[in-house]
């Protein structure tokens, strides 16, 4: 599913905003996907960051419980995450490392990931250390942060990123991916 279409490059700075609603889904979703491409020269930007904004029913507990100390239930949520391990450390310690594997538009990815965890502020941060993604990012990190509502709660997603050459696309795929993945987080976490 491809939920933007992304303005040229030469642009200085500019914000896109796009809404859908899925309707297929047992719930309503609203997402509404801010791209911001900041560059401090005219020309080109090879680091960025897009981001997005993700509404969701259940618990802002449960859901920042999965995504900070819990991600063995993702595979358990989602078809699109075949496996998600421990490599270093534990599952909800900062410095840990663990290696998912997942599809993304039909290929089977992995990413290794060093964990960052931000408790006060239910924010947990993803520095990639190995992965499909460095491919084509010479940097790639990914930001959660939950904010509780009176009802459920949302979740801000931001991918920082170093493109290794002026040809990279930006990475909205991953963007979509993740779009979906909290779909079935939270369809999961409601169930619980």
């Amino acid at each position: 599913m491809r939920c933007i279409d992304v303005l040229p490059l030469s642009l200085y700075k500019y914000t896109t905003q796009v809404s859908f609603f899925n309707l297929c889904h047992p719930y309503y979703y609203i997402c509404k996907l801010k791209i911001r491409f900041n560059s401090e020269h005219l020309d080109m930007a090879l680091t960025s960051k897009l981001e997005t904004e993700l509404e969701f029913k259940s618990s802002a507990d449960k859901v920042y419980s999965i995504i900070s100390s819990q991600n063995y239930h993702v595979a358990n949520a989602s078809d699109t995450v075949h496996e998600v391990e421990v490599h270093e450390g534990d599952w909800q310690t900062t410095g840990s490392v663990k290696l998912w594997k997942f599809t993304v538009e039909g290929n089977v990815e992995t990413f290794k990931e060093k964990v960052e965890v931000d408790n006060a502020n239910k924010k947990v941060t993803l520095t990639a250390l190995e992965g499909h993604c460095l491919d084509l990012y010479k940097t790639y990190k990914v930001i959660y942060q939950v904010v509780p509502k009176s009802e459920g709660g949302s979740v801000k997603v931001t991918i920082e990123y170093e493109k290794l050459n002026e040809n990279v696309p930006p990475p909205t795929k991953y963007i979509d991916f993740i779009v979906n993945l909290f779909k079935d987080i939270d369809a999961h976490a409601l169930k619980a």
